[in-house]
């Protein structure tokens, strides 16, 4: 069954990680500069997504917060674009932090190769 995840075409990427097991100097780079180093993808495989193609939609249950590795993601609430993330840059963060539904949609503004990294902890 697919959804707009991009892990039901790809289920075998996402591997549980934590932000907890950041290192100290890496916490504090992700805080003043707001991009998140693409640390995790040796252990993950990136997912790629066409122009236009939606990474997740307002309202779904959320699995993953995503890094950037190219291209860029727009991210839109009720159809109006808020910010436009980069390489290196990161988005979903929420995911991480409750459970609640996504508060917005992000869309690939160019063809882009993102990041997940999902909630629990690193096993």
């Amino acid at each position: 069954m697919a959804d707009s995840s991009g892990f039901a075409r790809h289920p075998e990427v996402c591997n549980d990680f934590s932000l907890e097991f950041l290192p100290q100097n890496v916490l504090a780079e992700v805080l003043t500069s707001m991009k998140l180093p693409n640390i995790f993808e040796r252990d993950v495989t990136p997912l790629s997504f066409s122009i236009g193609e939606v990474t997740y939609s307002e309202g779904e249950t959320p699995n993953a917060m995503y890094v950037v590795k190219s291209g860029e993601v727009e991210l839109k609430v009720r159809g109006k674009s808020l910010e436009v993330v980069g390489p290196e840059g990161f988005f979903g963060e929420m995911a991480l932090i409750d459970q609640g539904r996504r508060a917005g949609t992000a869309v690939a503004k160019t063809d882009c190769r993102i990041i997940p990294i999902c909630s629990g902890s690193r096993t």
